[in-house]
């Protein structure tokens, strides 16, 4: 208003700092992404309280002043300087953990870098700071393998980011040094060893191994790995974990191979069993190769259960037991020592 040019200076605000993060709130309104929401709203506030800051500021210095009492003076400056602080607050908060992921972005990059030949590169390092410990994945291109690479990586970087970190780390292998990866495509080998760290990860996580222990056949799309006990959980749990790394990447293979631990007892469904129930038995017992006992308060409830297992391939059959009514209770048996006939086969294939 004072240099005439009001017009161009209320139109340059809006569509520079206006515009933008009212669009992304409505994108995250969009999503249902509170995260998206709440940054967008925060720095759409910020922006319109320091616009307006800033020309009640410049009106004042050239004169542009209503006739106030000094009280009413006294509360618009007091107003003003609580929304300030109320600001900065967050953006405090927010503006120290950006500096803190970048400095420790940059540090776990110079520590990974250092365990490596100076051919080697990082094609890939991908970090989430906000998993519970902190994820790492990561790709290293590089003349020369080395063993034993990732554990004692995490152990440096959980100095580096102060506290407990997972790392997934692919080295690929080239003969000279370059970014040639036999003849694959930059792109596509780049998303597969994205979906292979994560995948590793996410596994070694669930299943309490280091990501060495982790077997993964990138051609036919497999994953394997014997987890180590929890404490208190029975095969349905791991069945469940199972499930749940394998939904995070379709199309792969997961087997995940339990320790024996206990088997939940199966529920009888409208007096007669349940075949859904087994599934956890059926599962653990397919990946342990063990035989089922099963007990029951009713022989014909015990015997429908045999039945079940067996078709799914299963060795199963009765065994003493009392266990509670209306559940058939499940246990691990011993492996039967192979048959004669069995031991003549085995032979005759040897010769």
């Amino acid at each position: 208003m004072i240099r005439g040019r009001h017009g161009a200076i209320v139109g340059v605000a809006i569509a520079t700092a206006l515009m933008p993060p009212l669009a992304v709130m409505g994108f995250g309104i969009a999503t249902a992404d509170v995260t998206v929401l709440g940054g967008s709203s925060l720095l759409f506030f910020t922006n319109l309280m320091t616009i307006a800051v800033a020309a009640a500021v410049l009106a004042r210095l050239y004169g542009f002043a209503p006739g106030l009492s000094p009280h009413q003076t006294r509360l618009q400056a007091s107003l003003i300087v609580l929304v300030l602080i109320a600001l900065a607050i967050p953006l405090a908060i927010s503006l120290r953990q950006i500096a803190w992921e970048a400095l420790a972005s940059r540090e776990a990059r110079e520590t990974i870098a250092k365990a490596f030949p100076p051919e080697a590169r990082i094609s890939l390092l991908d970090i989430d700071f906000h998993s519970r410990p902190i994820e790492i994945t990561g790709t290293v291109i590089t003349p020369k393998y080395r063993q034993r690479a990732e554990p004692d990586l995490q152990r440096k970087l959980a100095t580096v980011m102060r506290g407990p970190v997972i790392l997934s780390l692919d080295q690929i292998r080239t003969a000279n040094g370059s970014d040639s990866l036999s003849g694959a495509s930059p792109a596509a080998s780049s998303a597969t060893d994205r979906i292979i760290s994560r995948l590793t990860g996410r596994l070694a996580l669930v299943a309490g191994v280091p990501s060495d222990n982790i077997l993964v056949d990138a051609s036919a799309k497999r994953a394997f790995v014997r987890a180590t006990a929890i404490p208190g959980a029975d095969v349905g749990v791991y069945r469940v974990l199972e499930a749940r790394v394998a939904d995070s990447a379709p199309g792969w293979t997961v087997i995940l191979v339990p320790p024996p631990a206990s088997i939940p007892d199966a529920s009888l469904k409208d007096g007669a069993v349940d075949e859904t129930a087994l599934q956890p038995a059926i599962w653990a017992a397919q990946r342990l190769h063990l035989p089922v006992g099963v007990s029951a308060r009713r022989h014909k409830d015990a015997a429908a259960a045999v039945d079940i297992l067996t078709k799914a391939g299963v060795q199963a059959k009765i065994v003493p037991g009392t266990p509670a009514a209306g559940v058939v209770s499940l246990t691990w048996l011993a492996p039967e020592p192979p048959s004669r006939e069995a031991n003549a086969v085995a032979s005759a294939d040897a010769d």
